[in-house]
């Protein structure tokens, strides 16, 4: 991300259809800790599944399951 221009980017989404490994949210936790401007999210399927629920629209719209 360090070599991104414009726009600036001040998060940046992992999102997963399962689950994050203890390595994985150990690297994203060090890295949000650090004094970087970048944040990252994690969004894990359960994330997602609330993130859709709340919006029906875009399962119709998709043809979701």
């Amino acid at each position: 991300m360090s070599l991104w221009e414009h726009p600036r980017v001040d998060v940046l989404v992992i999102a997963t259809t399962g689950r994050f490994s203890s390595d994985a949210v150990s690297h994203i936790e060090a890295q949000n800790d650090s004094d970087r401007a970048l944040s990252i999210e994690m969004w894990p399927e359960s994330h997602m599944e609330r993130l859709l629920a709340e919006r029906p629209a875009l399962i119709a719209e998709f043809r979701l399951r």
